[in-house]
């Protein structure tokens, strides 16, 4: 059955983690040095690139959130801003760098509409001053709708801003409440709509299932609702609960209900996908949906095989042959940025062997739900079943993947169980480290 084809399901949340492989192999060495001379002298060799930009600020911090933010501060906000720009502006003077040409930029964070609208504009004028990004380049920004005011995404659109990427998480009061999200139904389409009316024609939100009280027709309703909205690209994640949130805590105490397990999870997600398909929608990778004449460019190059340069604390790149994670901790990245030596703010730096960009590659790419049999011999002159083929002949046989000439391709229990199958194409010992930082 769809519910028990591993012993445990692994979520979601961790397979972009999991993509990380094979850096927590490589505390003990660092190939950081080597990375900086390399972007120094050599051209990139890829026809275009994404850039991601972390803005690790908040007006308000929700419970649920794991990801790496902090409570918006005038002073420290101003020195953050200060050290990006100077990271910028050290990575455009390298050759890797002025060689590449940018196709997707996602600005995420964080809340970085939680930045005035002057310092989102000085940003994005800088990157278009510092990077070559192209005339047709699809550009993301992230927001939410309480501080999504007018003034503000007018003044993205008109600086080149043409996706939008709203944290909606659920239309239901009663669980909005639940997450500490501010602004009730009403108003988050009031402000979807004035977004629409501005002139932003691709609009994703995101939404959450298996939350603390909400049932299988309150999820049926979010989706129904979001699909009424006609927006071009809907998000669906489950619910994580991260060790340490004040989620957790409420959780433990009971002062909020626990989340359902995971057959109820799979029900939700597998209803998700059976209402946004019945909508017109097409499921381009996990969790993003879109029209069928739209696509999330910079999701599609970020787990392909492309560059992506990542900026600011905590951000996760990969250029070239080089993975990199930079340093975690607004005032750590600030100190880096400011140092005497004038560093680049990377942490860990991992060069991958061919064999390494091999199971990253499947890892990554099976996130986009299907893994292209040409591109995999056309990136490293091998086929992919000579290379995986106890795999694939595994995973083919338990029905989580369907094979033929061209790709494989995950099936609905493969989608189900995507991170459990993307771990078969991950080395055990990275796996085992993997389960100690990562695991329950």
């Amino acid at each position: 059955m769809i519910y028990n084809m591993y012993s445990k399901r692994k979520g979601f949340e961790i397979l972009c983690p999991l993509g990380s492989y094979p850096l927590f192999l490589r505390k003990n060495k660092d190939d950081k040095e080597d990375m900086i001379k390399f972007i120094a002298e050599e051209g990139t060799r890829h026809k275009t690139s994404s850039l991601y930009v972390h803005i690790p600020f908040c007006d308000s911090l929700c419970n649920f959130c794991c990801f790496y933010r902090g409570l918006l501060e005038e002073t420290q906000a101003n020195r953050y801003l200060d050290a990006l720009k100077k990271e910028i502006v050290r990575y455009s003077d390298t050759e890797y760098i002025r060689s590449s040409s940018f196709a997707s930029i996602y600005i995420g964070g964080g809340t970085p509409t939680s930045l005035r609208t002057e310092q989102l504009t000085d940003l994005l004028s800088l990157l278009k001053e510092r990077f070559k990004i192209r005339s047709d380049a699809e550009i993301t920004v992230e927001t939410t709708t309480h501080n999504a005011e007018g003034g503000k995404l007018e003044a993205l659109y008109e600086n080149g801003v043409n996706r939008l990427s709203f944290g909606v998480q659920t239309f239901k009061d009663s669980i909005r409440n639940i997450l500490t999200l501010t602004d009730t139904r009403s108003e988050v389409i009031s402000v979807i709509r004035a977004a629409q009316e501005i002139g932003f024609e691709n609009i994703d939100i995101d939404l959450m299932y298996n939350l603390p009280g909400q049932s299988m027709d309150d999820w049926k309703m979010d989706l129904r609702q979001a699909a009424e909205l006609e927006l071009e690209s809907i998000s669906p994640n489950p619910l994580f609960v991260a060790r340490g949130t004040a989620f957790a805590k409420q959780i433990a105490t009971g002062e909020i209900p626990p989340r359902s397990g995971d057959q109820t999870e799979i029900d939700m997600y597998l209803l998700a996908i059976n209402e946004l398909e019945n909508a017109g929608y097409r499921q381009q990778n996990l969790v993003h949906f879109v029209l069928p004449e739209k696509e999330h460019l910079y999701a599609r190059m970020r787990f392909g095989s492309q560059d992506c340069l990542a900026l600011g604390t905590s951000g996760g790149g990969f250029l070239g042959a080089y993975l990199y994670g930079n340093v975690r901790g607004i005032n750590r990245y600030i100190e880096k940025i400011e140092s005497a030596n004038a560093e680049f703010p990377v942490n860990i730096c991992a060069k991958l062997t061919a064999e390494e960009l091999m199971h990253k590659y499947m890892i990554w790419g099976l996130h986009s739900i299907e893994v292209s049999k040409n591109a995999f011999w056309e990136l490293f002159g091998v086929e992919l079943t000579d290379v995986f083929p106890e795999q694939i002949e595994s995973l083919e046989r338990r029905g989580l993947i369907e094979s033929d000439g061209s790709k494989i391709a995950l099936t609905t229990a493969g989608k189900v169980w995507c991170t459990n199958v993307a771990e078969e194409f991950c080395p055990e010992k990275y796996v085992t480290i993997f389960e100690k930082m990562f695991g329950d």
